[in-house]
Formats: structure tokens, sequence, C-alpha cells
């Protein structure tokens, strides 16, 4: 297949990343995506909900997106490897990349075989632990760190131990606490730290933002002041930061240093020139409020740009509460709807907050079809087939432009939905795969197409959770359905499922098409209850069930009526010759399970068929009576002239 970018005057790359609605995730897009479109590189982004910082139900069905990232589509592949925290994935990405030809750059951690652009995290954590020894000229610290083992939490250990001790002051156990990078383990650290009397230090050197405030939070708590009382430092820049009080004295990403190295980088690539195997960016050491060295009186051109970032927040707030009102009203009011047709054509409007261009949503082919009905075997094609798989065609279930909308409802080959992929990116847009994900299992994706500085990425994020909170509530009551249509011994369905499915078969019957009945019959059942017990008599059952299901298709209902009674429905241009043929290979198919069998009695079945014309009950009901008589006949001859033992 020919790149997204051959014959244009553009480069195409993709861009994996988890996450993509993470503080930290949207400002890397929002810096460099831009970045992007004036130097002509076009973003198709890959991405997941979760980090996989713990282990979840849905973890595999969500990394099934990346089964549809075709390296030979792009020039280059981006890997923004440290969102994927504890999981294989980039290096899964890369190596499937690399194999293909196409160049793989991982941005933060290394990757064997990339080219490799990290952060220098050293220079700028050392520069802050000498400022608040050697220039503020504090000797009683206590030191925050993350996760013993964590390879970033022990080289800012190692360097805190360093400069504590070329400044002869002593490194003690008890000044070393473990906040695990994350807020509840450090504020439990301070909460022992208080209980244990210990005096308050003149300083506590964190080595992430996030304990930090923390730090700062628990501090307030008991009634001391950062910095009039103690000083604190963070590290990492995290978005957040920018609203706390007061400012943290930190380190954070160049992003701007680092967009204008990805765009070089990729351009290099794409030119055959020269690339180096790594890059190394410096972060960026900022004095602030947090140790005194600047005063919240002093108001700066950042502490004025804080402000107006604060509004914005506290409006996007706001607006993101009244959005999460809606979303919830539509999955109550949405999520046991008769139709997902419904669903679809109500969801669109609520499309345009997300600021997404154009939208679609793309569902297996063999999870619903295009009058959104789902599947009534979806649970058993789900448990057949080889899980996170995506169909070939998918249905349309939602497309959208926005001022506009429509729900097509048609089949689209993966080559058309790339049409609309490359569409996008001619027009200068960003585009954003995500996966569909019910029951564990990848079942669907969604495509948007949108403009980095003002997309709403948590608005679509939020938007597509309640997409799968309503489609598995479908799921789950097609699930129940099938629960009470289904004969528990057989797994076949039961009168009422196969009524309930047969009137579906005459309803989407194309012209031409006839129905066709075959009413079954399990010869000798009292005999074997009566002389093996009612356990032989439900093996002898469910030979028969195991067997029809193996003789038929999909699209041909199999059904217990109850007893020993059986019936298999289907609508077909060749009705009769199908029925015949089902007919030979299910008697072959019993035949073969009794010559392998142990048991002393034989498993086997009258048949009677009809076929014909059936566009109402009482025509359907006029066939059903025509088999019956046949299988009875069929069954009287047969007892005269057989014995049900082996």
């Amino acid at each position: 297949m020919a790149k997204l970018s051959e014959g244009k005057d553009y480069i195409s790359i993709a861009f994996c990343t988890a996450m993509f609605y993470g503080s930290e995730e949207v400002e890397l897009m929002q810096s460099f995506f831009p970045v992007c479109k004036e130097n002509n590189i076009r973003v198709v982004v890959f991405s997941t909900y979760s980090d996989f910082l713990t282990k979840g139900s849905y973890d595999r069905a969500e990394q099934a997106v990346y089964n549809l990232l075709d390296p030979s589509d792009y020039d280059a592949v981006v890997i923004v490897s440290e969102t994927y925290k504890y999981s294989d994935m980039p290096d899964r990405i890369a190596r499937k990349c690399l194999d293909a030809g196409v160049p793989v750059i991982s941005l933060v951690r290394p990757i064997e075989g990339c080219i490799n652009i990290r952060y220098d995290y050293a220079i700028a954590f050392e520069q802050i632990v000498r400022h608040i020894v050697e220039e503020h000229n504090y000797k009683d610290i206590v030191y925050f760190s993350g996760m013993k083992g964590n390879p970033f939490a022990e080289e800012r250990l190692e360097i805190f131990r360093k400069v504590l001790e070329e400044n002869n002051i002593p490194v003690k156990d008890e000044d070393i606490l473990y906040g695990d990078f994350w807020e509840k383990p450090t504020a439990l650290a301070m909460d022992k730290l208080f209980e244990s009397g210990r005096a308050l230090p003149q300083a506590f050197v964190c080595a992430n933002d996030y304990m930090a405030m923390e730090v700062c939070k628990k501090l307030s708590e008991h009634g001391y002041r950062v910095p009039e009382d103690v000083t604190v430092t963070g590290f990492d820049g995290v978005y957040i930061e920018r609203f706390h009080y007061p400012r943290l004295t930190t380190a954070r990403q160049d992003l701007d240093t680092t967009s204008d190295v990805l765009q070089d980088v990729i351009h290099r690539l794409a030119d055959g020139r020269e690339c180096k195997d790594e890059y190394i960016i410096p972060f960026k050491y900022t004095k602030s409020m947090s140790c005194g060295c600047v005063k919240p009186e002093v108001v700066t051109a950042q502490d004025s740009n804080g402000s107006v970032q604060f509004f914005k927040a506290s409006k996007h707030e706001r607006d993101l509460v009244s959005y999460y009102g809606v979303l919830f009203g539509m999955t109550a009011k949405q999520g046991f709807g008769d139709s997902l047709k419904n669903v679809f054509e109500r969801t669109i409007s609520s499309l345009y907050d997300t600021q997404c261009k154009s939208f679609g949503l793309f569902l297996n082919s063999d999870f619903i079809d295009t009058k959104y009905e789902m599947n009534k075997n979806v649970s058993r094609i789900l448990s057949r087939r080889t899980r996170c798989i995506y169909t070939d065609k998918s249905v349309a279930a939602i497309r959208y432009q926005l001022g506009e909308g429509g729900v097509p409802g048609r089949l689209m080959s993966r080559d058309e939905i790339g049409e609309n992929v490359s569409g996008a990116l001619e027009n200068g847009d960003c585009v954003m795969v995500t996966p569909v994900c019910v029951m564990e299992d990848a079942v669907g994706f969604e495509v948007a197409s949108f403009e980095p500085l003002s997309f709403e990425y948590t608005m679509y994020y939020s938007l597509l959770m309640t997409f799968r909170q309503i489609i598995e509530t479908h799921k789950n009551r097609s699930d129940l359905e099938v629960l009470h249509s289904q004969d528990q011994l057989t797994g076949l369905y039961n009168r009422r499922g196969f009524y309930s499915y047969i009137n579906s078969l005459m309803e989407n019957a194309e012209p031409g098409e006839e129905l066709a009945f075959i009413s079954l019959d399990l010869n000798w059942l009292k005999q074997i209850n009566d002389t093996y017990g009612h356990a032989s008599g439900d093996f002898a059952l469910a030979t028969v069930g195991e067997a029809m299901k193996k003789v038929t298709k999909d699209n041909e209902v199999c059904s217990r009526f109850g007893g020993d009674e059986f019936a298999i429905a289907f609508v077909s241009k060749n009705a009769s010759e199908r029925a015949e043929k089902i007919i030979q290979n299910l008697r072959n198919e019993l035949d073969r399970r009794n010559e392998e069998s142990d048991r002393s009695f034989k498993v086997s079945t009258s048949i009677g068929w009809a076929a014909g014309k059936a566009v109402n009950e009482r025509e359907m009901e006029s066939l059903i009576r025509e088999a019956d008589a046949r299988m009875y006949e069929y069954k009287r001859v047969f007892k005269e002239r057989n014995t049900w033992l082996a």
C-alpha cells in the first residue's frame, strides 16, 4: 500500500501515546502538532485510554488499536514511550515498525534500534539540590523519593546524596522518605513524620511535583507556611503545578526544544539525511515562590499568564461538569433504548462540544449489522474467535462532519476508511484513532480529525467512555435476552428464542429466498433414560445439539424446543438443496460420533423437512406442520426397523 504522503507535499507520521487526554500528554501534543503543521508534517495519533500503570481487564483490548497501525502508511513513527507505564507496548510497536523498514523515534524511554530523544533530568535536579544546599545554606533537609528500584527515583536519590556529601552534610536514613511519585503515599509518610515528633526540617526536596504539592498541603494542615516556615521544591513541571500556591521551584520539560528536535529528525529521515542515534534535551530549572526566591507580591509575566490560565481552567472545569451531566443523562436514557441507531442519532449533537472536525465510529461487521442490530450470536463469536481482532469490513455506525451529521449504517472497508483519513490530513488536520472495547474485546474503533489547540481532549475522552458504556449496556441486554431464549443443556435456542430469530429471518429475507424448516426428534430417549439414567439422556441430547451446531452456519438457527424435539430453520435461494445437505451432514456426524463413542447406545434422530415461501406466521406454521408430519412418519418407520442399542 502507498504511503499517505505519496504524491503529496507533506510527510506523514504515526504518533503513538497512551492516555491522550492526560494533561502532560495534551501539553506535548499542543506544542508539537502546530510545529508539525508549520513544517508540512501530518499526524495520525494512535492512543489507548489507559497508561497501564495497573493491570486492567481492558488492557489487551485497548492495545489492539495498534493492530490498525500499518507502518507502511507512514514515513516515520513517534512513540511517547514513557506514557505506557508497566507495559511492553512501546517495544512491540517499535519492533513491528522496524521490521517493516519504517524508522521509529522514541521519546523519553530509549528503545533499541530507534532514534531516541530523552531528557537530561540529572543536571536540572542537581541544580535544584545545589540551590537549596549551597545558595540557601540549608543543612537539615528531608528528601522525598520515588519508588524503590525505579531508575528515575534511584538516579535522583543518588544526586541528592552526592550533593549533600560534597557539602559535608550527613545523609540520615530517617530523612529519606518514599512518596512513590504519588500523593497518597506522600500523605502517609508526612503523617508518620508529624507523629514521630521530629522537628520541622529547613527544607523538603521532592523527586517530583505531585509529592511536593502534597507536602505543601500537609504542612498547611498543620499550620506551617511555605516558604516562610519551610522550603519545598519539586521536579517534573506537571501542568497542574501552574495553579498551585505557592508556585514551586521545579524543573520541567523544554517542550519548544522537544518539538523542534522532533520535527528536525523527522525531516532528516524523510530526506535521507544522517540522524544521531540519541538526542538529549535538558530540563529547564526554574526558581519560584516555594523556596522564597520569587516573592508572591511581585507579579511576573509568568504569574500573570498563570492567572489567565487559572481562569481558563476554572471555566473549563465548569464546562466539563456541565458536559458530564449531559453524558450521564445520555447514558441513563439511552443505555436501555430500543435501538442503537436511535442512540447514535442522538449522540451526534454531543460531538460539537468536543470541537472535533469530523468523527467516525466503526464497529466490526460481525458485532453489529447495517441496521444497527447487534449480532444475536455475538457472545459465541467473541468467545470463539481470536480475541481483539478487527474485521476487514466495519459498519460506519456514526459519520459526523462539523456542521453536518448522519448515520449511514453501511459497510466500509479499511481502504475506504483510510481514504477518509487521507482527506483529513490533506486539510491540514490531525487524526486520532482510538479503540472501542466491549466485554474485554475490541469490537471497533473511532477516528476523529481535530485542530490540536482547540480540541477538547477530556470531553472527547468522556464521550468515548459514554459510547463504551452504552454499547456495553446494549450488549448486556442482548446477553440477557439470549439467556432467556437459550436452552441451557445444549446451548441452542429454546422455543422462545427460535420464534424470535425465525421472525427476524423472514423479515430480512431477500427476493427469491425461501424459508426452510427441519424438524428433528431424538430417537429412544425414554429407553436411554430408563436404562442408563438421565445423565446418559442428557449426553444424547447434548450430542445432537453439538452435531447440529457443527453442520450449520451462523445464519441458520438451531433450537431445542423441549424434551427430545429439535429444529433448524434458515432462508436461502436454494432452500431445498441446503436442507438435504444439512440432513445428510447431520446423519454422517452422528454416525461418526457413535463409532467413536464407548456408550452402549446409539444417538440418532428422525428428521423431516419442508421449504417454501413464508411471509407471515400462518405460512410459517404450515411449513412447520408439514415438516413435523414427515418427521413423525420417518420416526414410525425407523422404530419398526431399527434398535437403539449400539
